[in-house]
């Protein structure tokens, strides 16, 4: 049996794979088993609906369970469907409605497009905050005489500044064209020239690029 990946839905999270027996509709009995053996309260597991889309290699399975409250929750667990095998697809984080998108637009490419969703998600520049503390000090720079040194600062914080934009960009150019709607294009990079020195006399000037300045 091969491993798959770690899945998680509120309540419930497990290395989700199975061989497929091959009763009733595609993988139905094994999402069960699965699911219902990941929830913290198994005796809790009410099965809703199961749908698979065969000719995709796709299915879910929403069900409810109680968390460790004693809450029944809703959940929706998704799956990938191979010829002798089911992997659970790890979701969390997601909301409903994207998911919903890739499952009906492009269900060829939902495990990938989950995958590059998360981590677009984790890592946008906005939500960087050694960019943001970055941004800060950028917006301030002036070229007067004794700013020699935030000069010096900035260029040399623009090198992990341009490190963190150039993750994002670069996986946000390889997504799939679904998931690129859900997020903001590519942010431009941070080119600062700084020539000189403080005793001898500087120069400095900022610009924006579309390329990664080669530090």
């Amino acid at each position: 049996m091969m491993l798959g990946k770690k899945f998680s839905v509120a309540f419930i999270s497990l290395l989700m794979v199975l061989a497929l027996a091959g009763c009733g509709k595609t993988g139905e009995s094994e999402a069960e088993k699965l699911v219902k053996e990941a929830c913290k309260i198994p005796d809790s597991y009410k099965k809703v609906d199961y749908q698979v889309d065969d000719k995709n290699g796709i299915s879910y399975l929403d069900f409810k369970a109680k968390n460790m409250l004693g809450m029944e929750i809703p959940g929706r667990a998704y799956f990938k469907i191979t010829k002798d095998r089911i992997v659970g697809i790890d979701t969390d984080g997601i909301e409903r409605n994207v998911l919903d998108d890739f499952y009906k637009n492009a269900p060829t490419q939902f495990a990938e497009c989950v995958s590059s969703y998360k981590f677009l998600k984790k890592n946008h520049y906005a939500e960087n905050f050694d960019l943001k503390f970055f941004l800060e000090r950028y917006k301030e720079l002036k070229y007067e005489n004794d700013n020699f040194f935030s000069w010096k600062m900035v260029a040399k914080d623009s090198i992990k500044a341009n490190d963190i934009i150039k993750k994002y960009n670069d996986a946000y150019k390889t997504a799939p064209e679904i998931v690129k709607k859900y997020f903001s294009e590519p942010m431009q990079y941070f080119k600062i020239n700084l020539t000189g020195s403080y005793m001898g006399g500087w120069s400095a000037n900022a610009e924006r690029t579309d390329e990664y300045p080669e530090q």
